[in-house]
């Protein structure tokens, strides 16, 4: 049995309750082999799920992205189908994190460089589709709507 791990609870949520319940519905169980993780959180919230050891972690609810905005030229990736969501990615020591930016939820996924990236986020991505299909805003840089950007959603 892998140790609980601590974390804070995402600040949005709470406000993302009807989204985030659907994506706790589509994860699986284990991850490509990897063992859940029992999560404490402070606020109590059931929307930070992990697994493995290293841990990789799931978080629904979270902050836009700081380097997500207005007239950025942030590169974003594909969560690996053509229909997935779109993912801005920093890194944060030796984890990358994956934040999908195009779905009513924002959801971060850090994923430590003992695994590779490819292998487990098209799993959690369909996860994330599944529970949110439609996109909210454009990744695409030729929108001729600038207001449909996710670089300018709130």
């Amino acid at each position: 049995m892998l140790p609980a791990l601590s974390a804070s609870a995402p600040p949005l949520a709470d406000a993302q309750i009807a989204n985030c319940t659907k994506v706790l519905e589509n994860l699986p169980v284990a991850l490509n082999g990897l063992k859940p993780r029992v999560v404490h959180t402070v606020p109590v919230t059931p929307f930070v799920v992990a697994w493995g050891d290293p841990a990789i972690v799931l978080r629904c609810g979270v902050d836009r992205p700081k380097d997500l905005k207005a007239g950025s030229d942030k590169n974003l990736i594909a969560g690996g189908e053509l229909s997935g969501a779109y993912y801005d990615v920093t890194r944060a020591g030796d984890t990358n994190v994956y934040t999908a930016v195009d779905r009513a939820a924002y959801v971060s996924i850090t994923i430590p460089s003992k695994y590779q990236g490819a292998d487990q986020l098209p799993v959690l991505n369909r996860a994330i589709v599944a529970a949110m299909p439609r996109a909210v805003c454009s990744t695409d840089p030729r929108e001729a709507d600038v207001t449909k950007l996710c670089t300018r959603r709130k």
